[in-house]
């Protein structure tokens, strides 16, 4: 059973933080960025550029040699870091379709400030609608991503094992929960050991890493059912069951700080620096940072001591003043002459009561008023956006976190000289990026499927562009692939595509019926010669049961599919 993974917070203490030991580690470690590429295609040429402009130096591994299949580029890490450092960090970015947008020191703060110690992997979206059919739509696509990556039936995204991980976090978006292999930092003793076994049988870097992040015992059950993949030496030398608290230490970059895998332009916008920093500022994602409510409340009970003991004064003081007043009706003119006054005073107070609420209820509506004035809208609402990005998208897809409002005891920690707050981004490009989900400003963007985002890198100033082969499209989807596609996932796709073409020419027979019928009931002649309307109805009739029962077959086993996964 995995246990659940435990953040590195020693240095932070409930209440204070070291803040010099921070920044003195932060300062410290090495980043090392690496990325595997044979040739240059895609958008290698723009994650050069945004290296060279960001001064951060780029290893590229493989570059010439032969592509054997994505778990090559696992293999040629751990092959570098056995090098390195074990108090360095390495981030990896898949070669053809990422670029940076961030510097190198501010990767290294978000990852020591919020991810010490763990092995972080870029998070992809299962669903990006509300709508009904949609969501089917992306539910299906869940199930063919389930079809590739994932081997645990047993075990589900969202598992009480898995949320455990993140138990230390202030939030999690359930919607992206899905582990991409594109993109991936970790200090270097932790990748280490994350790597150490790679099974051959394994061609695929996120089948690898998936079922790790899913279940730590991962790679003991595959050692156990090792003869059914008929790979004897497949784990020669292999202890696996002593990583295992490693391999628990995978999690995901859930709020994008580091990561922002693209999947349309609505994800992200572009907006100037100055609103980046004013209306989305850095915050740091483990609870720890953020200030105990006992403080809070003792600052209250404290207020509410004094108004209690200025509420008791003011009665002191009039029990007083009743004493004397006792005293001043042994007389009885005077008594007289004092009761018309106290009438007065408690005219005259109600009155003054009144007039206070009234001023101050001006008071308060001016202060609206030049409130209202003075608000700056919001950058998303000032045409920063891309084309086609909704305005306020921020506040629709964005789930509320009372959490981003709250007082950290970093805020107040710079770094740069007292110019930049700890975590905060730089100003870089013409434009900084703000995923419209998680309201956070990624250091790298991963254009997911190679994605095209040439308009949007234009705008920020970059040159290079995508640049392809008439071959390239071909190659990735074939080529590629290789180890990735399984029966599981062709199956899955060829009743897909059978169901689909049947239920589209079942249409397309109804619909030329009705087109014949309004013609010939209404004279529009709209046909002219049918003949060739004739023949597709007759051909489609002629094949219509089989149609019919290609998509109810199609049906089925998608939820044969289903419920044997569910079982």
């Amino acid at each position: 059973m995995c246990k659940a993974a435990t953040i590195n917070v020693s240095r932070i203490g409930t209440p204070t933080l070291d803040v010099a030991e921070m920044k003195a580690k932060i300062r410290s470690s090495k980043l090392h960025v690496l990325t595997f590429a044979t040739h240059e295609q895609g958008y290698f040429k723009t994650l050069q550029e945004s290296c060279s402009r960001l001064n951060i130096e780029l290893t590229v591994l493989g570059m010439g040699k032969k592509w054997e299949g994505f778990i090559t580029k696992l293999v040629k890490v751990k092959e570098y870091i056995k090098s390195c450092n074990d108090n360095d960090i390495v981030l990896f970015v898949d070669g053809f379709d990422t670029f940076f947008v961030q510097p190198a020191n501010v990767i290294v703060e978000r990852y020591i400030v919020n991810y010490d110690n763990l092995f972080v992997c870029t998070s992809e979206s299962t669903y990006s609608t509300s709508f009904f059919l949609l969501r089917i739509i992306e539910n299906m696509h869940l199930i063919f991503h389930n079809s590739i990556f994932k081997n645990n039936d047993s075990t589900e995204w969202d598992s009480t094992r898995i949320r455990e991980k993140y138990k230390d976090f202030t939030y999690f978006y359930k919607n992206l929960n899905l582990l991409n292999s594109g993109g991936w930092i970790s200090n270097v003793f932790l990748a280490k050991k994350i790597l150490q076994y790679i099974p051959s049988f394994i061609e695929n870097d996120q089948i690898f890493l998936t079922n790790l992040y899913l279940d730590c015992n991962y790679l003991m059950k595959v050692q156990e059912d090792s003869l059914t993949h008929g790979e004897k030496n497949a784990f020669h030398n292999c202890v696996p069951q002593g990583n295992a608290k490693y391999y628990n230490r995978i999690i995901l970059d859930n709020h994008n700080i580091i990561f922002h895998l693209f999947r349309s332009k609505e994800n992200v916008a572009l907006m100037s620096y100055q609103d980046c920093v004013q209306f989305f500022p850095f915050r740091p994602l483990l609870s720890l940072y953020y200030l105990n409510k006992q403080d809070e409340e003792e600052g209250e009970k404290k207020k509410k001591n004094s108004q209690a003991s200025q509420k008791e004064g003011k009665k002191k003081k009039i029990d007083q003043a009743s004493q004397r007043g006792g005293k001043n009706k042994q007389n009885g003119q005077a008594s007289q002459t004092e009761g018309k006054n106290k009438k007065n005073s408690v005219l005259s107070s109600i009155v003054e009561f009144f007039k206070r609420k009234k001023s101050e209820g001006r008071e308060i509506t001016k202060k609206g008023t030049d409130t209202h004035q003075r608000t700056e809208p919001h950058p998303l609402d000032r045409g920063n956006t891309l084309k086609g990005t909704p305005l306020g998208m921020h506040h629709t897809n964005a789930n509320p976190a009372t959490w981003t409002k709250q007082k950290t005891i970093l805020d107040e920690v710079y770094m740069d000289d007292g110019q930049r707050k700890i975590g905060q981004i730089e100003k870089t490009f013409n434009y900084s990026i703000i995923d419209t989900h998680t309201q956070t400003s990624p250091c790298v963007l991963h254009m997911h499927c190679l994605r095209n985002v040439d308009k949007m890198i234009r705008t920020m100033g970059l040159k290079n562009i995508y640049s392809a082969k008439w071959y390239s499209n071909i190659w990735y989807l074939f080529y590629s692939l290789k180890g990735t596609l399984n029966f599981n996932y062709f199956s899955l796709l060829f009743s897909t595509v059978i169901a689909s073409v049947a239920l589209l020419l079942i249409q397309v027979k109804y619909l030329l019926e009705f087109i014949k019928y309004m013609d010939s009931s209404f004279g529009m002649n709209c046909i002219g010669e049918d003949r060739y309307v004739n023949k597709t109805i007759f051909l489609l009739n002629d094949v219509g049961y089989s149609l019919f029962i290609s998509f109810i077959f199609a049906i089925l086993f998608w939820a044969f599919y289903i419920f044997n996964k569910a079982m």
